[in-house]
């Protein structure tokens, strides 16, 4: 069996074992997403889906930002293909597989060790410090409209409240500056307007994630929304942080209880996090065919050798 048919074969494997765990997940919740459904508006839901849609194109443009800090510089479309079919790999038992996979594929399209662990570095640099900033600033909002403390047992000073945003904004920037430093984005544009860019992509991601959790949220009310932004964003890192948990499943709805304990119930909030769960993982499923489909396109053949006659 040659290489590319054993190729072929795996990411088949992959796909049933992927589907397998997601509706093995989806059974054991549908009866209360179902309900739960019920008292959502269609409209909340649907922009709740394409919210999730525009989270997830968003962060795999911040992951080809990362790649191209080094040789490699695929189009879009390659980096979509490669990355919505490595992400389905969290949710197989292990929770590093989708590590894995995207390792594979980076190795596959002639980059060194050296480069892939620069590049998931970098990656996950900035999916963490983007979360942590916005949540900063979230919160900070949040604080200046309601006068909330966020988290009863941890009081903080009115005076940081008012410089945190600003704090938050000076770090980010200079934090980004440092990297782009010594391993800058290969384009064409100047240092200050990288910079904003990738500031601009991840403010966006999280206020994507974050907006689509909240449309689901209806207990939650417009008083709070800077809350469910910002508590969202970090509940979602958590999980992102923690490898050996499949999708982040347990952290982010131990986080989510702790941060909107004040707004709803734990049961509430558990159910609010199944149901969206399920709406961002069938976001994935849909954008990981898609992603087989365009890898067609970018599946290096093998040249064909010509046959030798006798004579030549």
């Amino acid at each position: 069996m040659n290489k590319n048919k054993f190729l072929q074969y795996f990411k088949w494997v992959w796909v049933i074992a992927v589907i397998g765990f997601i509706a093995f997940y989806f059974i054991q919740h549908l009866p209360e997403a179902i309900q739960y459904f019920s008292t959502v508006p269609t409209g909340s839901v649907l922009f709740s889906i394409l919210l999730l849609f525009c989270a997830r194109l968003l962060i795999i443009l911040l992951a080809l930002q990362s790649v191209k800090t080094g040789d490699w510089h695929p189009p879009y479309l390659q980096m979509f293909s490669i990355f919505s079919i490595s992400q389905l790999g969290k949710y197989i038992p292990g929770g590093v597989w989708h590590f894995a996979a995207r390792i594979n594929s980076y190795k596959e399209n002639s980059m060194t060790n050296a480069k892939v662990l620069q590049t998931m570095v970098i990656e996950s640099v900035w999916m963490v410090s983007g979360s942590v900033a916005f949540v900063a600033i979230m919160f900070s909002i949040q604080h200046a409209m309601t006068g909330a403390v966020i988290i009863k047992s941890f009081q903080v000073p009115e005076i940081l409240w008012k410089l945190l945003p600003w704090i938050t904004i000076v770090a980010w920037i200079i934090g980004l500056a440092i990297i782009d430093k010594r391993y800058p984005v290969q384009d064409n544009r100047p240092k200050f307007i990288r910079i904003i860019f990738l500031i601009l992509i991840q403010f966006s991601v999280w206020l994507a994630l974050g907006g689509s959790f909240y449309l689901l949220f209806q207990s939650a009310g417009l008083e709070n929304i800077w809350l469910v932004l910002g508590g969202y964003a970090l509940s979602w890192v958590a999980g992102y942080v923690v490898p050996f948990a499949p999708g982040g499943i347990g952290i982010r709805e131990a986080v989510q209880v702790i941060f909107f304990s004040p707004i709803a119930t734990p049961e509430q909030i558990a159910i609010i996090s199944i149901v969206h769960r399920m709406l961002y993982t069938i976001t994935e499923v849909i954008l990981g065919l898609i992603g087989f489909y365009l890898a067609k396109r970018y599946t290096p053949e093998k040249e064909a050798v010509p046959n030798e006659t006798p004579g030549d």
